[in-house]
């Protein structure tokens, strides 16, 4: 799997003179850096964001159609893009009442659906979102580092960052709650504005993250490159995609580096992540591969038939889906299948768990699908798994694989 992480747009400061050290974003840096990006690295998978994406978190920064430009071209070729607030995204007039994130929030619920991405339930409170690669068994989480910061001047940035733990812990109940068994099975990686190591009480921090089995940190804030181990959590930073070239913050001992990305390839089928770091060279003007980083790092294999049929306790039915020559199953959180089933040749199956409740409306809904041959105009097969034995009659004889064990959905 590949993904794309930029990080600390700052976009609309419109000079150097004001409360920040940033000068006015180029459209035509940005231009340039979408063009070498799209002609030079494989299209990702996932485009990350870690925060600071404007420079005031105001309506005007955040719809400007600059940004929209840059993010274009992913959205077009219905590429996610996951993105966690950073502290410039706050709006300072609206600390007082606790809603610094409210423009942010706004942004962010409107633009969900072309960002292809899940809010929270309590999206207003925590700012956290996620995003399911099923097949790839990876689940993306964004987290809000930011809630305690109260201005986005240089003398609160002397203070450390929060992660809030009870909003923390309320979201990763909502994603259990969600998920149920398969949460367990994910590989779960977040993004977040600030590193571990920036936050107070850090330690609190990789307690909660660890009891739920967060394997990878993307972060930003830090205007650096950086990659470290905390606790068997790696952490990695990328620096700001576009940021003055003088250090300003000498009084925070900050070595900035600006003009920065990671691009990064997960495998883990090998337990392997490849990091390629980005920079924009001052000399030529150009971008170029600064340095390639492999790390070993141990992640669930991708989500495959066996390991589904163990966790539903239906081992012995695992061998009558490969007699249909079905090589891996994923979660489908929709309201009308509760599987989909890839078969080695890729046609698309749906797979059915029958539940007593829930029979008539499924056996109608696969009805209608036989009549029809098709899902989103591509031709599938369907086979139902009947757990109750109350199908027969109902459906033809072929579609269904009978279950004799008990199959519970924990």
């Amino acid at each position: 799997m590949k993904i794309l992480h930029i990080s600390d747009f700052h976009f609309g400061t419109s000079s150097i003179d004001e409360d920040t050290i940033y000068p006015t974003i180029s459209e035509d840096f940005l231009y340039r850096t979408k063009k070498f990006i799209l002609e030079n690295l494989s299209i990702p998978d996932l485009l990350i964001f870690t925060g600071d994406l404007v420079s005031k978190g105001n309506t005007m920064n955040l719809e400007n159609p600059i940004i929209f430009d840059f993010l274009q071209p992913f959205i077009d070729k219905k590429i996610p893009i996951l993105i966690c607030n950073g502290n410039h995204d706050l709006k300072e007039e609206n600390i007082e009442n606790k809603t610094q994130f409210i423009d942010y929030v706004k942004f962010m619920e409107k633009n969900k659906n072309k960002f292809r991405i899940n809010l929270s339930n309590n999206f207003r409170q925590n700012q956290s979102a996620y995003i399911d690669f099923a097949k790839e068994n990876n689940l993306f989480i964004s987290l809000n580092s930011c809630h305690n910061i109260l201005t986005n001047k240089e003398k609160d940035y002397k203070k450390p960052a929060t992660l809030p733990y009870k909003l923390t812990d309320q979201f990763f109940n909502e994603l259990k709650k969600k998920y149920k068994k398969k949460f367990k099975y994910r590989n779960k990686l977040v993004i977040i504005h600030h590193p571990l190591e920036k936050l107070k009480n850090h330690h609190n921090t990789i307690r909660i993250l660890k009891e739920n089995g967060i394997k990878i940190i993307f972060a930003g804030d830090s205007h650096i490159f950086s990659k470290y181990n905390y606790e068997g959590i790696i952490g990695l930073t990328t620096g700001t995609l576009y940021g003055s070239n003088k250090i300003r913050w000498d009084s925070l001992n900050l070595e900035m580096q600006p003009n920065q990305f990671n691009y990064y390839d997960i495998d883990t089928d090998r337990n392997l992540l490849n990091i390629s770091q980005y920079i924009h060279d001052l000399e030529t003007g150009e971008w170029r591969l600064k340095e390639k980083y492999p790390l070993n790092i141990s992640m669930c294999s991708a989500w495959n038939l066996e390991n589904w049929c163990l966790s539903l306790n239906i081992e012995s039915t695992f061998h009558e889906l490969k007699k249909e020559s079905i090589i891996l199953i994923v979660e489908d959180l929709s309201k009308n299948a509760d599987y989909i089933a890839i078969k080695k040749n890729n046609k698309i199956l749906k797979i059915f768990i029958q539940e007593r409740e829930n029979q008539n409306y499924k056996v109608n809904f696969i009805k209608s699908y036989l009549k029809k041959k098709t899902i989103n105009n591509k031709e599938i097969d369907i086979k139902i798994i009947d757990k109750t034995g109350k199908l027969k009659g109902q459906l033809p004889s072929n579609i269904i694989i009978e279950c004799k064990e008990n199959v519970k959905i924990n």
